[in-house]
Parts: structure tokens; C-alpha cells; sequence
């Protein structure tokens, strides 16, 4: 399960002036949730949107649920990120914190005939749109 990060959507913030990064960071470590097994066996499928603070050594630091369309999988869910790991974001030759909003999606393939639990959480897109 490949989760997407809002690139574009990255604060960066520097504390002394409004330097201007090169680039975008990207994710050197990408660490897929595991699928916990009482949802898989209910049928949940969502997303979990988190808003991540990225040290300036590319770890995460804190990651804040912002939104979720299924809560049984949050706990999954914050247990990958807080493993993710990013390249450093350079300012002016000094590796600097940043913000990033990540979201983590849940989805099952087709299962076979079988049909999710009438407490199942059903798939919802709750990305932000610009």
C-alpha cells in the first residue's frame, strides 16, 4: 500500500528569513501500515490524513491526525509514518525542519464475492482539493 504525500503542500519553515528551497524533499523510507486484522476481516477501507513534522535529519518528529474516514485504522496508520523517513531540506546550506500533509490510504482488493460487515467503514476520498 503506497501512501502519497502533498509535496506541494509542504510549509517550510525557517526560522530567521524567507529563504527559498531548491527542491521538494522527497521520502527516502516509505513504510507501507500493516492492515490491522479485525478491520481486513470487517471490510474497513479509508484514508488517514496526517499533517507530519519532519526533523531536520528527515525523521519524523510528530505526526497529527488531521482527519480519517475509518478510526479502527488509525493506530496502523501512525505506526507507518512515524517510520517514514525523508531527505534533508537544505536552506541556505543548512538542513532545516518542514511541514508536510501525507495521507494514508486503506484499500482491499476485490474479496472474492464476500461482502464487507454492515459495520464496515466504506471508502472515502477525504484529500484536501485545491
Amino acid at each position: 500500500m503506497k501512501a502519497a504525500t502533498f509535496a506541494a503542500v509542504a510549509c517550510l519553515l525557517a526560522t530567521s528569513s524567507m529563504a527559498v528551497a531548491q527542491k521538494v524533499p522527497r521520502k527516502l523510507k516509505d513504510v507501507a501500515p500493516a492492515y490491522p486484522r479485525a478491520s481486513l476481516e470487517r471490510g474497513d477501507e479509508g484514508m488517514v490524513l496526517f499533517e507530519l513534522r519532519i526533523a531536520p535529519d528527515g525523521s519524523v518528529e510528530r505526526a497529527l491526525l488531521l482527519r480519517s474516514g475509518c478510526q479502527r485504522l488509525n493506530d496502523a496508520a501512525q505506526t507507518a509514518v512515524r517510520q517514514w523517513r525523508y531527505e534533508p531540506l537544505m536552506i541556505n546550506g543548512n538542513a532545516t525542519a518542514f511541514t508536510v500533509l501525507t495521507w494514508v490510504p486503506f484499500r482491499l482488493g476485490a474479496r472474492n464475492g464476500t461482502r464487507p460487515a454492515a459495520d464496515a467503514c466504506v471508502w472515502k476520498d477525504i484529500r484536501p482539493t485545491t
